[in-house]
């Protein structure tokens, strides 16, 4: 039972993580054990149909019927001793579930009839996660090591943000949890413990803690650490045996053998995104062009008094995250919108097509890469979306919970070495 809730609230954790690749192990359904985990897509009352996404894209539905008990636990709740009773009438389009018996069933595609649904209300994770993702706006680090100091246990991180490059000293006391981030997964709850002799020069990392008030030291709570390369390429061949793609790098000329692992995320790029993704950055454009214009002289005067008085509590925090270089689990719209793209397999992707591979580098061999996402679609869609994440405004959404440069665009810098 411990085990069972363990990889329940694991995959309930999904909905909070900046990275959220969405073809964790938890998601799937499993041959041998009675469980999936996902989120419900759609629900008949009147007959008690059931249809469940999971975050490796397959759909399954079952039946709910008088057999079936119902508990509600809160987002990350590990046991059931406070979990709640509900009704079927309960449940609703969005909430995370884990369903338990019949899996089977599921996996055969023959329909089946739960024995028990473990819910997490949608209310619920949306509000733990924007707790979270304020936490991290206002406290969080993102950068690059470029110096390690082992006799002090420090790294010197080069942290950028609209204010240009700036090296913060991080120190990794005792009391610091370390983790370093999986091969093919950017969420938390696929890292794994490390140590300050892991950490590398040219690693990227993500830290949750408080600045000093000069901005140039940084005592954290929390860090993850990984190193990240991407590429973009023409797919030479497709291996869904091996489970890996061949890759001609666009820049270098060189093959690239992606392998693709439990969590790497791959995607489908429909036209309608690529125009959505337009069409929020030019909105932006005309609010801000608008905000500008829109300034009279009383608000100009506001401005000049703040100024002199030291800002506001609120310009304050605003410059101090620029300062920071903050962000964490993070991405609004379009990394919602990301995460909606139709999910593929490695037998879905054929040679000559069009891919966007961000992922780990194998540290004994640079060319082979393991696939944190896969990202695939039109050649001529794919080439606007790399011009649109070159002239910034969508990098972030793009980059599922990966700091700025490693994506490129936004205050990210894509001559860095990788």
């Amino acid at each position: 039972m411990k085990k069972l809730l363990l990889v329940f609230a694991l995959a309930c954790a999904v909905f909070t993580a900046t990275a959220r690749a969405q073809n964790g192990p938890a998601d799937a359904i499993r041959p041998g054990q009675e469980q999936l985990i996902g989120e419900i897509t759609s629900l008949d009352a009147g007959s008690g149909q059931v249809t469940v996404k999971t975050s490796a894209g397959q759909n399954v539905t079952f039946q709910v019927g008088d057999e079936t008990s119902f508990l509600r636990i809160a987002p990350g709740e590990r046991s059931l001793d406070k979990a709640e009773k509900i009704a079927r009438a309960d449940i609703a389009v969005g909430d995370r579930v884990l369903v338990r018996g019949g899996a089977t069933g599921a996996t055969s595609g023959q329909p089946f009839t739960a024995r028990q649904l473990i819910v997490v209300s949608r209310q619920a994770l949306d509000s733990r996660r924007e707790r979270e993702r304020e936490d991290w706006r206002r406290r969080g680090l993102n950068g690059r090591i470029t110096a390690l100091n082992a006799a002090a246990k420090e790294m010197t991180v080069s942290v950028r943000s609209r204010e240009g490059a700036q090296d913060v000293v991080v120190g990794v006391t005792d009391g610091v949890r370390l983790l370093r981030n999986a091969p093919d997964s950017m969420r938390r709850e696929d890292a794994r413990p490390s140590s300050f002799g892991d950490l590398k020069v040219g690693d990227q990392i993500r830290a949750l803690g408080e600045r000093s008030a000069d901005g140039a030291r940084f005592t954290p709570e929390e860090i993850i650490a990984g190193a990240f390369s991407r590429a973009r390429g023409t797919i030479v061949e497709a291996n869904a045996e091996r489970g890996e793609v061949t890759v001609k790098d666009e820049q270098t000329g060189k093959t690239l053998t992606v392998v693709v692992g439990k969590n790497s995320s791959l995607r489908r790029i429909p036209a309608e995104f690529v125009e959505e993704m337009a069409r929020r950055r030019e909105e932006r454009q005309q609010r801000r062009s608008a905000e500008g214009n829109s300034a009279d002289g009383q608000q100009g005067e506001r401005r000049r008094r703040e100024n002199r008085e030291g800002g506001s509590a609120n310009e304050g925090e605003r410059g101090g995250r620029q300062r920071r270089g903050g962000g964490g689990p993070g991405g609004g719209g379009f990394q919602r919108m990301f995460e909606n793209l139709p999910a593929v397999t490695v037998s879905d992707l054929k040679k000559g097509d069009v891919v966007m591979i961000t992922g780990t580098p194998a540290a004994a061999d640079a060319s082979r890469v393991t696939a944190i996402t896969l990202v695939t679609g039109d050649p001529e869609l794919m080439k606007r979306l790399q011009q649109f994440q070159g002239q910034g405004g969508g990098q972030r959404g793009m980059s599922p919970g990966l700091p700025g440069d490693v994506v490129g665009g936004g205050t990210g810098d894509r001559n860095q070495p990788q």
